[in-house]
């Protein structure tokens, strides 16, 4: 059974992968295959923790729905109220331990993106560097909707019984960073910024009744930087930082590197906010063909 699947998996963790899945958020400096190993045994936790969910939901609803119309049939039959009482008392005690139950779950239970995202890509960089190299990834897996990551509340209120009263809360949450050396000099950083929106708008339906309905809107701002050493690389004939689609490519110089950022801003449909990795290594794949290598003897300025 997935539960046992999902309870096993999580015994199988160490301390502190276990308080990582509690605390949710991450800082290592250390060889990408090891953090890959330290990972990869929380993703698999995580992924049984989701198949689990929707089978514990329907479990509990089907048993609260037995308890009441036991508790009906039994008192009909057997003519006692106190049959009844019990049959409703079961599907309070059900619905009772469905909360606690899905309230420790959320407890445990991580962002889609440490497996969907994360983990693939560090494996996808860890070929572009050296064996001996270490990369810096700090995440941060919590919701979106934490109250360290909330940042304003917008609220317009008309006055007492006037409507629409709308309530917006914005939150920003910086939920990875990665940065890497890879095998040709060049020094990548990667962060990626969560923009949650939520707006909560009452007012009355076309029945006449008050509603209160919520919107939310996720844009997932991917900010992918690579310092190259004057001395390796120089831009190409045909770099223009001024010509822009839908990133923005900006240039910064320095004595001893050249800085290139690019960033993308991604609207995601589900609350969640799902990536993949190939919305970074485009954004990469951008800055690389943006430069050449430099050669030798030759001064750049």
């Amino acid at each position: 059974m997935i539960l046992f699947d999902a309870l096993s998996a999580y015994s199988a963790l160490n301390n502190e992968q276990k308080h990582f899945v509690v605390n949710k958020k991450i800082q290592l400096n250390q060889l990408p295959n090891k953090t890959l190993d330290f990972l990869k045994p929380i993703t698999k936790f995580d992924l049984l923790l989701n198949a689990l969910k929707p089978k514990l939901k329907v479990l509990f609803i089907v048993m609260i729905v037995l308890s009441i119309i036991g508790g009906f049939a039994l008192a009909i039959y057997v003519d006692s109220p106190e049959v009844m009482f019990g049959g409703f008392g079961s599907a309070l005690l059900f619905a009772f331990l469905f909360w606690a139950t899905f309230a420790f779950i959320k407890r445990y239970d991580l962002d889609d993106n440490l497996w969907h995202f994360a983990v693939p890509f560090i494996n996808i960089l860890s070929q572009d560097m050296a064996e001996d190299e270490p990369m810096f990834v700090m995440g941060d897996f919590s919701t979106h909707e934490a109250k360290e990551h909330h940042k304003e509340e917008i609220n317009q209120d008309p006055g007492f019984m006037k409507y629409p009263k709308v309530v917006y809360n914005k939150y920003m949450h910086k939920w990875l960073v990665i940065r890497a050396q890879l095998i040709n000099g060049a020094c990548l950083d990667t962060q990626i910024t969560a923009n949650l929106n939520v707006r909560k708008k009452t007012d009355y339906s076309r029945s006449n009744k008050i509603k209160t309905k919520y919107k939310r809107k996720v844009k997932q701002i991917v900010s992918v930087s690579i310092d190259f050493a004057r001395k390796r690389f120089t831009l190409t004939p045909d770099f223009n930082p001024n010509n822009r689609k839908n990133d923005n490519l900006k240039l910064k110089e320095s004595d001893k590197k050249q800085r290139l950022t690019v960033t993308r801003a991604i609207r995601c449909e589900k609350d969640n906010g799902m990536l993949i990795p190939e919305a970074s290594l485009t954004l990469i794949g951008k800055l690389m063909m943006s430069v050449s290598p430099a050669r030798k003897g030759k001064q750049h300025a």
